[in-house]
């Protein structure tokens, strides 16, 4: 999942689709072994292709710096979580790096050359307490001498293939390195096998993707979850038929409640009936929070999923709003249920086949048609990097902007709510182990 964020300054011109000085940061999750995201690499983006088009490495990640830690903030980017950055030849040379080693891990990049100098530099950013990643890492005589300083070993599992990624598995298991992280894991299938070969951090597309399983159909319990969580987004929905659906699902009842009533949410009295809580709360906020823990059942999917949903269905609804739509709930179940197939383990076709949705709504979600797939198609281009995807919108890169920041905020309201929904303590920040 790559999105980005605007900054203020850009050496090339981008009047021919966005306002003019914009720049791009693309940001990419890092998961572990359960697929929980980690961490983010934060990517440059230099125009409106899905690609770096880095004409100058220095520049690049300056611009990345700078729009990450100053324009925006880094915990408006990555929350909580460590942001991997490119470090190039140029910023090791004259030690231009950002001070904040708690939160920024040094990503060396391949073409840095490991000699003398470089391998005394990094062993001094080791003792000064860096995190050090190696991208891109093909174990040689030359770059053999980098290994003791690295922390994290990035293998770009589809350039070395299969053969070759055993062996630097291998080898660098003897080498003692901690933390090995497999780039370009593009499918389910791919990320099982580096799993099971010893990796321990995954980076790539493969966690949005539906796991297709011959055969097999969604249980009948994860159809009625959805089939109430359509009925909750409905905008037609009332506070007395809301109120009645949720009473009706007495797991949801109890858990909605535990919620409403926890430190979490600080009502100053206690709340023990979905009519007290709608009256409390207001319609909108309960229907969100049950839309959340109806999500949570699904405990057995990586949070990353349920969170691209969460993002595609926010910024679905500000950009509808933006374009003047009024039925912005409707785009908001659009960006919702596109993640359906891949929460029920079966095609969207056939995930749709009981849900209570218009047939505009499911063209949508099937084949993008229509004004509310057209804009599903933009957010999903703009979540992997491919500005060009986000033209038709007609929308300027600050518009945008902000609807990726309130999609940030409200997948940080999901993780809230789900950790309480499951019984958990609200995560920590994570470091690889």
């Amino acid at each position: 999942m790559l999105t980005y964020v605007r900054g203020s300054a850009c050496s090339a011109p981008y009047d021919r689709v966005f306002v003019m000085r914009d720049i791009f940061l693309a940001r990419q999750p890092i998961c572990d072994r359960n697929l929980q995201v980690l961490a983010y690499e934060l990517l440059f983006r230099g125009g409106d292709e899905n690609r770096a088009d880095i004409q100058n490495a220095a520049q690049a990640t300056s611009q990345v710096l700078l729009n990450a830690l100053v324009e925006f903030g880094l915990d408006n980017v990555v929350g909580s979580c460590p942001a991997y950055v490119n470090i190039p030849q140029v910023f090791l040379d004259f030690q231009c790096l950002p001070v904040d080693k708690e939160r920024i891990v040094l990503e060396i990049l391949e073409d840095v050359a490991p000699d003398e100098g470089v391998i005394a530099l990094l062993q001094h950013l080791q003792c000064e307490g860096y995190r050090i990643a190696l991208d891109d890492f093909v174990l040689s005589p030359a770059t053999e001498a980098l290994v003791p300083m690295a922390e994290i070993i990035k293998l770009d599992v589809r350039a070395l293939g299969r053969e070759e990624t055993v062996f630097h598995v291998n080898e660098l298991r003897e080498y003692g390195v901690r933390t090995l992280l497999a780039e370009k894991v593009e499918t389910m299938e791919e990320f099982e096998w580096c799993r099971d070969l010893g990796f321990d951090l995954f980076q790539g597309y493969f966690f949005c993707k539906p796991r297709m399983i011959r055969g097999r159909t969604a249980s009948n319990n994860r159809l009625v979850s959805m089939q109430l969580l359509a009925r909750l987004r409905d905008p037609r929905v009332e506070t007395r038929e809301l109120e009645a659906i949720i009473g009706r699902d007495p797991v949801l009842s109890y858990k909605l409640l535990n919620y409403i009533n926890s430190s979490a949410v600080g009502v100053r009295c206690k709340v023990e009936s979905i009519r007290k809580a709608i009256s409390l709360l207001g319609l909108e906020p309960l229907r969100l929070m049950a839309t959340l823990i109806t999500l949570s059942r699904f405990d057995d999917k990586p949070r990353a999923i349920v969170n691209t949903g969460i993002m595609r269905a926010k910024m679905c609804e500000v950009l509808s709003k933006a374009i003047g739509r009024l039925d912005a709930d409707a785009f908001y179940t659009v960006g919702l249920f596109s993640i359906l197939d891949t929460l029920l383990d079966t095609t969207m076709s056939e995930a749709l086949k009981t849900l209570p949705l218009s047939d505009e709504l499911k063209g949508a979600l099937l084949h993008f048609e229509g004004v509310h797939g057209n804009l599903l198609r933009c957010v999903v281009a703009i979540e992997r990097g491919d500005w060009s995807g986000a033209t038709s919108l007609g929308l300027s890169a600050e518009v945008l902007n902000k609807a990726w920041l309130e999609a940030i905020a409200a997948s940080k309201a999901c993780d809230r709510v789900l950790d309480s929904a499951r019984g958990a303590a609200p995560r920590q920040r994570l470091q690889p182990a």
